[in-house]
């Protein structure tokens, strides 16, 4: 774990080679990528981390801040892929040896009227 504070400017540039490559080697469309890069922006902008200091205790925090607010479990759900792509990328990069989404719970959605979302502890 390193012992820096974040740094805001080493994020945009790796979300902006992040980008190219969702774009370049995977064909998603400018729409999609700019859409993943603003999840994965939020999350770092509310953790308050360098991706190399994330924990997945982090994130379950971040999820549950989420769940507080009532976010959507399928909009949670959506900024978790995100999330995950980008950490995925970090270990193909060599910038990371270890992916902190793993394990990692996600809420579940109710069907029927009057949905929403459970907990992480249901």
């Amino acid at each position: 774990m390193s012992k820096r504070g974040m740094d805001m400017q080493r994020i945009e540039v790796m979300l902006g080679e992040f980008e190219l490559d969702l774009v370049a080697r995977l064909g998603h469309s400018k729409s999609h990528s700019k859409k993943t890069i603003q999840n994965v922006r939020g999350v770092f902008l509310v953790v308050r981390l360098n991706p190399e200091d994330v924990q997945r205790s982090h994130l379950v925090k971040w999820i549950r801040g989420l769940i507080h607010n009532d976010v959507s479990a399928k909009t949670i759900r959506n900024r978790v892929s995100s999330l995950r792509s980008f950490f995925v990328w970090l270990i193909e990069i060599d910038v990371l040896d270890l992916d902190p989404t793993l394990g990692l719970r996600m809420p579940k959605t109710k069907s029927g009227p009057g949905a929403g979302s459970y907990t992480l502890d249901e």
